[in-house]
């Protein structure tokens, strides 16, 4: 059976001892605001907080149970039958802990799950000052880390970066990372939601007590290399009324930014996997297959694989549009074809070389085409 249509997602709302009221009054949405509302799961597949789906002729299908229906005719041929990804906005009106997360590998040996948290964060909005921590500033070994733990030096340790709306910080699993407050952030990250606290601001939870750490599992898949700035520079592509910016490239995912001038109407080419499309500010009409429809600020849509799609701004709009891409096709040709930089287009992959797929995709094709 082939999936067509696409769809409008109804979000999950998660309460949060961080939270606020950014989701409501900087994205419109329809939150209690009585709590502290965190977490938005927009598109998710995982139990128990899986995102519906709202209109079509699956609506109101959870979209976990809509994958094992129907599986690669809506994911597509990214490997996947499940849904791979997990999209969110966090409302950092407080601190996160400091964290860090598995990788693929640990996740499965530790019978933690069926995949690590590779992710990255667009920063919707920030206060004036406000931070993240991605990283370390010097390298250190593990039996250094349980030390600063203990003695309460590690948060020194610590990289802190400013940030600015519009920026992109990649953070591969293994950063130790945390997101401060006054941060509006939009989450793309693989579908996992394996966390290991490394430290909580001696915070206290609804019980009166501490918040759990888990230093030993911590320590033994942090990255312990220091690797400088998260921040990844786009590449920006200019048209006719709108600006296109590939903002970050990884195995997992990729994300581009599009901003379009109110009247503009743009054709999106048919990716092999599904794509998810969501409103950071203003409004679209999307047109995809026989199916039209609004996605409004603070809303995302899916759509299936294989399906071109074509979005009409409203008004000035700024749309972020992911896929699981085939690295080199999808992006290394076209960007070489516009006249992008191999080193700008590595570069989308992050600074760490060993974790960097954008790199590893241009020499493996490098290598093919020698071997021929």
């Amino acid at each position: 059976m082939t999936i067509q249509e696409p769809f409008k997602v109804n979000p999950v709302f998660l309460e949060k001892i961080w939270g606020g009221d950014a989701l409501a009054k900087k994205l419109g949405k329809y939150v209690d605001t009585a709590i502290k509302v965190g977490e938005s799961w927009e598109v998710s597949g995982e139990n128990p907080h899986q995102s519906t789906i709202h209109n079509g002729p699956y609506k109101g299908l959870p979209l976990g149970d809509f994958c094992e229906q129907y599986g690669k005719d809506f994911v597509g041929a990214c490997e996947y039958t499940s849904f791979p990804l997990l999209y969110k906005f966090i409302d950092a009106n407080d601190k996160l802990s400091v964290q860090v997360h598995p990788d693929d590998t640990q996740t499965i040996s530790n019978a933690w799950g069926i995949r690590g948290k590779t992710e990255c964060w667009y920063v919707v909005d920030a206060q004036d000052g406000a931070t993240i921590i991605t990283g370390l500033k010097k390298d250190i070994t593990r039996n250094e880390m349980r030390t600063a733990i203990a003695d309460g030096s590690f948060r020194s340790m610590l990289q802190e970066e400013t940030v600015h709306p519009g920026d992109l910080f990649f953070i591969p699993a293994g950063t130790i990372h945390a997101i401060m407050a006054g941060t509006l952030i939009y989450e793309v990250q693989e579908s996992s939601d394996t966390t290991f606290r490394v430290y909580d601001w001696d915070r206290y939870d609804a019980t009166g007590n501490p918040r759990d750490l888990h230093i030993d599992n911590a320590i033994m898949v942090s990255d312990c290399t220091a690797h400088g700035s998260a921040r990844i520079t786009p590449v920006i592509i200019e048209h006719n009324g709108y600006t296109r910016s590939v903002r970050v490239i990884c195995r997992y995912f990729s994300l581009e930014e599009y901003i379009l001038t109110k009247g503009v109407s743009i054709v999106i080419s048919a990716k092999k996997s599904f794509s998810v499309i969501t409103a950071v500010n203003g409004a679209v009409t999307l047109q995809c297959n026989n199916s039209t429809f609004e996605i409004n600020r603070g809303e995302t849509a899916c759509i299936p694989a294989l399906s071109d799609y074509t979005i009409m701004s409203k008004e000035m709009s700024t749309m972020l549009i992911s896929s699981v891409p085939d690295i080199f096709n999808d992006y290394v040709v076209p960007l070489r074809a516009h006249g992008v930089s191999d080193s700008a287009i590595i570069a989308l992959g992050g600074n760490i070389r060993e974790k960097n797929d954008v790199l590893r995709a241009i020499e493996s094709t490098h290598l093919s085409m020698q071997s021929v």
